[in-house]
């Protein structure tokens, strides 16, 4: 890492000094072997009553990021609703399974309330489960509501921030799209927060799913070394 003095003046006497930052350049041999890595994508997908206008979309939705993966990537699917109604519907699945969209259109009914922690734990054990096959993981939850547990809401996020505690060391990122007007934007800003590049996302139309994830998820794919100004008030 190399860090270069760019520019200094004064802002309200003050000196500012400007450092240049910059990460060591790949070669091209590097940069596409990095690009060519299989990664395995989590989608936890909400299947509460809530969702019951959406679910159909949202399974085409999931269809079509289907077709965004590299052959070599891995897929596995959660979905969830209230605790114990939690299912690993596809794991480590690859974009041509057999019967990929079949599995994906028997989500197309909804059920029960919203529990976040135990789709989160399934997750865990699918990333401990499947490490050896690929170490690279991207997780993305979708939700349109808030927690409705035998237990407090403090209680389930404290329960969700401690497994994604636990993830933040395995997983690239926790991506979290919060869809409507009807879920708790901090608790899922907090959450894909727990991971370096994890981002949250706010959807008003069911068919942005797609969207979203290959804008957050799939930009792991073209990952380039850049270049970072920072700014810093003081003595040089």
């Amino acid at each position: 890492m190399d860090y270069n003095l760019q520019t200094a003046g004064f802002i309200n006497g003050k000196k500012l000094v400007v450092w240049n930052y910059s990460e060591p350049k790949m070669n091209e041999d590097e940069l596409q072997a990095l690009k060519a890595e299989p990664i395995h994508f989590i989608h936890l997908i909400d299947r509460s009553r809530s969702m019951s206008s959406d679910i159909d979309q949202l399974c085409e939705d999931i269809k079509t990021t289907v077709t965004m993966l590299e052959d070599d990537d891995l897929l596995s699917v959660i979905y969830f609703a209230s605790n114990g109604q939690e299912k690993v519907l596809l794991k480590g699945a690859h974009k041509k399974t057999k019967n990929l969209d079949v599995l994906i259109n028997s989500m197309k009914s909804t059920i029960g309330a919203t529990c976040f922690s135990a789709p989160l734990k399934l997750t865990e054990e699918v990333v401990d489960e499947l490490k050896l096959l690929c170490d690279k993981y991207v997780v993305t939850l979708f939700t349109d509501g808030e927690p409705v547990t035998p237990w407090s809401d403090t209680e389930e996020y404290a329960r969700c921030y401690k497994i994604a505690d636990r993830l933040k060391d395995k997983v690239l990122m926790i991506n979290t799209i919060g869809y409507g007007y009807y879920y708790n934007e901090e608790f899922l800003r907090n959450l894909a927060e727990k991971t370096t590049f994890g981002k949250y996302s706010h959807s008003e139309n069911i068919k942005d799913f797609s969207a979203i994830f290959e804008r957050n998820a799939l930009i792991v794919k073209d990952c380039e070394a850049a270049n970072i100004d920072f700014k810093v008030n003081g003595e040089a």
